[in-house]
């Protein structure tokens, strides 16, 4: 083994001082890192009968908002309450969508464990953000369907008549 000496010697020294501070504690004290992070996201619970969650937009993230729903807690009804669009108080408080209109009508079904989302017939291409919120909130709702649409679902397939998207899921 031999000893690094002159030049070497001084970067090597450098090298482990610069590692040691920026390694240091800070001098800012508590610093914000924003809300805990979250697991698997629960469907609305019973003490939310006729709720659904739905995922809109604020900024460039997608979020989750509670929403009374007429047609009830399952994966259809939840859809329909996200693709009648945000409601004057979303867009009080800064929450949009993605989606466009065109996108409506839309229909789910489960077959053979793929949960299959099919979009109105003018439906454009979507955004990535939009193909989440539609995902997100059919997928939370689905975990709320009743054991008689069958098995729980490993897939998820987004389609029109113009495109289809298989193997999608709610990132969040």
């Amino acid at each position: 083994m031999t000893k690094a000496s002159g030049p070497m010697a001084v970067a090597a020294a450098a090298l482990v001082l610069t590692a040691a501070v920026g390694c240091g504690i800070p001098s800012t004290g508590a610093v914000d890192a924003g809300a805990p992070a979250g697991g698997i996201i629960a469907p609305a619970d019973a003490s939310h009968e006729g709720s659904v969650y739905v995922y809109l937009v604020t900024g460039h993230r997608v979020v989750r908002v509670l929403r009374s729903s007429p047609g009830g807690d399952g994966p259809q009804a939840a859809l329909d309450v996200l693709l009648a669009g945000p409601t004057p108080e979303d867009a009080a408080v800064g929450r949009g969508t993605e989606i466009p209109t065109k996108a409506a009508p839309g229909w789910v079904s489960i077959e053979e464990r793929v949960l299959h989302i099919s979009l109105g017939p003018n439906t454009p291409a979507l955004s990535l953000t939009a193909l989440q919120q539609i995902v997100c909130t059919v997928t939370t709702a689905s975990t709320r369907a009743p054991a008689s649409t069958g098995p729980a679902t490993s897939m998820v397939s987004v389609a029109t008549p113009a495109w289809r998207v298989d193997g999608v899921f709610c990132l969040d």
